[in-house]
This record gives structure tokens, C-alpha cells and sequence, in this order.
């Protein structure tokens, strides 16, 4: 009775210790301003309010939602925001590793599995809506197989299009679940074999995604990703993960996490209670991982069934080469083992105080100098680092930067390459100035 507390906490408190690292995670702060935009002005804003590059032009703020709720976490109190943020990534792996368990049927299977999940996601794990897709594919995945489910498919849809992006992938895993069930039940039958309420639940997902200001437009933003000639792919977390068996990495541990997933793969096909789904739905998050390692979390959660399966095979053959005694008391122990390793990897970690300045690397950017810059009141034109676009929008709303972390949400191709060529000091140097007449820098 123990260890079946013992468990799920030791796998929770190991996957924790990776939730903070220090990413200078430079969307945070454009979102936090467009959420007090919003709460201020009581609207949405259909148009740029920040930039003097493109004021005034059509914004859509695809994730607006998310911004809002965070800012009124900002208002309390600054650190708030990566406290609620902390708890969000409790809630994702808790359910993590109710769905892998769920699969295997090991608290050891499990456990490991979340373990290798979280280590793999440590360098994406930055404060951004990104995580709201996690816990959203999670309670599906959760609850895919209750009765009840399809009825709340629609309910999570209205607010996943108003908080990520990713709802579009969350739209297609609900599709390919129907579509896998609907297979299986009509090839077991041999002959079609439609459950009226998954599709239900299907086509009231496609209406609830149009719960949002824009409606069906909103699909412009993840459409306009697919084009691999954009140069806002050429930004450090668009670009593929590459391979290493360097576990110090991401790249090394996601390759491992990629081989384990492989290996949990087989065996799920050769189970005679296989779950094909599960196999589909991971190996289409995992060639969205191969071509951009924004991905690699949604790959690592929709793979935890596959890795703890893996986990929960090797534990017999590995017990079976010790005495039975001496292996009883190594699964009766093992939870608490498990609990003495997950405090070792709290070593040196530290949450308190100033959690949000170690997670989001404060010291990177220019407090003093928007000081000065507030003091020399030179007028409101910046020409600004692209990473240092939303702290300035924050910060110093008085200032209209050149360029931000919204990339082609807003800004098109051409002012996001000159401002890399501004940035080099390229040929044509005063001819871009002219272009861009900035009063700072």
C-alpha cells in the first residue's frame, strides 16, 4: 500500500528535478505585454501596438488566452508566474505517468519512462503556451477510452485555439483516433463499423476550434510554418535536433529516447492487446521532432507509453537472474530507492528565491540600459536585438521596437532579413538605416 504512493511520487519528484532550466526564454515577455494589452483595454488587439515597423498592421495573437492569464499572475507577483508555470509541468507529467502506466502496467515501466521524458525536454521547457498543448494532448490521452470522452474532446478544443497553436495537433491526434477505432472495430466485424459518438465528438472538435476571434483564419499561422523557404526557419528552435549518444545533451538523450521509443514500438506490435494508435500517433510527433526540436516534448509525452513498455519488459529478465528472495525485496524497495534517487537529482538545484530570474536567465538582458534609455527620452523608434524585443515591450512600453519574438505571426521575410543584415553591419548599412529611422539602438 506503501509503494503504490511510493511509486508515482518518486517518478513525479525525479521528472521535476529537470522542470527549471535556464533558457532565456524571450517570448515570455512579449506575451506577458500583450496580456496586460488586453486586460486594460478589455479587447483584443487586431492590430500591432508595439512595433514602429509594422504599426498598425493586422496581428493575429493566435494565443491570447494564454498571455492574459499569466499577466494576472505578473500582477500578484512577478515569481507567481513561474510557480504556476512549475505546476503546470506537475500536472503534465502526473498525467504522463498515468498514461504510461495505464499502457504498461508498470509503476517501474513508468516511472523510468517519465524520468527519460522529462530529461529529454529539459531544454524546452521554458515558460510559453507550448506546455498548455502537453497538458491538453495528456487529458486526452488520459481519458481517450471513457465512454464519455468524445463529449469532452469540444470543450477542450475552445480553449486549446485560444491558448497554443499546437491545437491543430491536437484536433489531428482526436481525428486519428477515431479514424484507428473505427478501423480496428470495422476489419474485427469485417464490415463497416461507425461509432456515431467518437465521430460526434470529431466533427463538434472541428466547430469548437472555430471558437476564436479569427475563426477558420487562424489556420494561416500553423500553415504558414509548413513553408521550409521561410528565413524564420533558420531560428535555433526550428532547426532539427541532429543525432549524439551524448546523453549531456538534448540532442543525445532525445536520440536515446528515439531508440527506446523504436524498441517500445515493436513490442507494442507484437502484443496480442496492441494499441496501433498509440504507435501512429508517436511516430507522427516524432518526424515532426526530426525536422524541428521545438517538438521534441510533444514527441517525448506521446512516447511514454512506448518507453515504459520497453522499461516493464527488461525488469523480469533482469529479476529473474537474482535469487527469488533477494528479488522480492528488490521490487518491495525499489520505490524508495527510486524516491532517494530523484532527492540526488535535486542536488544543487534550487527554486527558491528568484525562481523566475534563474529560469528565464534575467541577467541576459538590458535592465540598465532601458534605464538610461528612459532617462534620455530620445524618442519612442528602437532599433533593438530580436531576443530583446519583448522585454522592451514590457518593460519600457513607451519604446516601438523594430522586431520581436513573434516572428511571421507579424513581421514579414524582408524586415526579418534586414534586420539580421543590420544586425552583421552587411553592405548597405545606411540605405537600411534610411529604411528603418530608428532615434535608438
Amino acid at each position: 500500500k506503501i509503494n503504490r504512493w511510493l511509486a508515482p511520487l518518486a517518478a513525479l519528484a525525479g521528472a521535476a528535478a529537470w522542470f527549471a532550466p535556464s533558457v532565456a526564454g524571450s517570448d515570455l515577455w512579449w506575451h506577458l505585454a500583450a496580456g496586460r494589452e488586453i486586460w486594460e483595454s478589455l479587447r483584443l488587439p487586431t492590430v500591432d501596438p508595439f512595433s514602429f515597423t509594422f504599426a498598425g498592421r493586422a496581428w493575429m495573437h493566435h494565443e491570447w488566452l494564454w498571455g492574459v492569464g499569466y499577466w494576472l499572475a505578473w500582477e500578484i507577483d512577478p515569481q507567481l508566474v513561474a510557480w504556476a508555470n512549475f505546476a503546470l509541468l506537475l500536472a503534465i507529467f502526473a498525467l504522463g505517468f498515468g498514461v504510461a502506466r495505464q499502457s504498461s502496467g508498470s509503476d517501474f515501466g513508468a516511472g523510468l519512462a517519465i524520468w527519460a521524458a522529462a530529461a529529454t525536454c529539459h531544454w524546452f521547457l521554458d515558460i510559453r503556451p507550448h506546455e498548455i498543448s502537453l497538458l491538453f494532448l495528456g487529458i486526452f490521452l488520459w481519458t481517450r477510452r471513457e465512454p464519455w470522452a468524445p463529449w469532452l474532446w469540444p470543450a477542450l478544443m475552445v480553449l486549446w485555439c485560444n491558448l497554443h497553436g499546437g491545437f491543430v495537433f491536437g484536433f489531428g491526434a482526436i481525428g486519428l483516433f477515431a479514424l484507428v477505432e473505427t478501423a480496428s472495430a470495422s476489419l474485427e466485424a469485417r464490415r463497416p463499423v461507425i461509432d456515431a459518438r467518437l465521430w460526434a465528438g470529431v466533427a463538434l472538435s472541428g466547430l469548437a476550434f472555430l471558437c476564436n476571434p479569427w475563426g477558420w483564419r487562424i489556420l494561416e499561422y500553423p500553415i504558414a510554418y509548413l513553408d521550409s523557404s521561410s528565413p524564420f526557419r533558420d531560428i535555433l528552435e526550428w532547426q532539427p535536433p541532429g543525432a549524439s549518444l551524448d546523453v549531456r545533451g538534448f540532442s543525445g538523450r532525445f536520440t536515446w529516447l528515439l531508440a527506446a521509443s523504436a524498441a517500445g514500438a515493436a513490442l507494442e506490435l507484437r502484443s496480442r492487446k496492441r494499441d496501433l494508435y498509440l504507435v501512429l500517433l508517436a511516430g507522427v510527433a516524432c518526424a515532426m521532432a526530426l525536422t524541428s526540436r521545438r517538438f521534441i516534448p510533444l514527441f517525448a509525452l506521446t512516447a511514454l507509453p512506448l518507453s515504459a513498455r520497453l522499461f516493464a519488459e527488461l525488469r523480469d529478465p533482469l529479476l529473474s537472474r537474482l535469487p527469488q528472495r533477494v528479488g522480492g525485496a528488490v521490487l518491495a524497495a525499489a520505490p524508495l530507492a527510486a524516491l532517494l534517487i530523484a532527492a540526488a537529482l535535486w542536488s544543487g538545484i534550487r527554486l527558491t528565491p528568484g525562481l523566475l530570474e534563474r529560469w528565464t536567465e534575467s541577467q541576459l538582458y538590458p535592465r540598465a540600459a532601458l534605464r538610461y534609455l528612459r532617462a534620455l527620452e530620445p524618442g519612442p523608434r528602437l532599433l533593438n536585438h530580436y531576443n530583446w524585443g519583448g522585454y522592451v515591450m514590457l518593460h519600457a512600453p513607451e519604446f516601438k521596437v523594430m522586431i520581436d519574438g513573434r516572428a511571421n505571426t507579424l513581421y514579414d521575410d524582408k524586415t526579418y532579413l534586414d534586420y539580421l543584415a543590420l544586425s552583421a553591419a552587411r553592405e548597405g548599412l545606411s540605405s537600411r538605416l534610411a529604411q528603418y529611422p530608428a532615434d535608438a539602438a
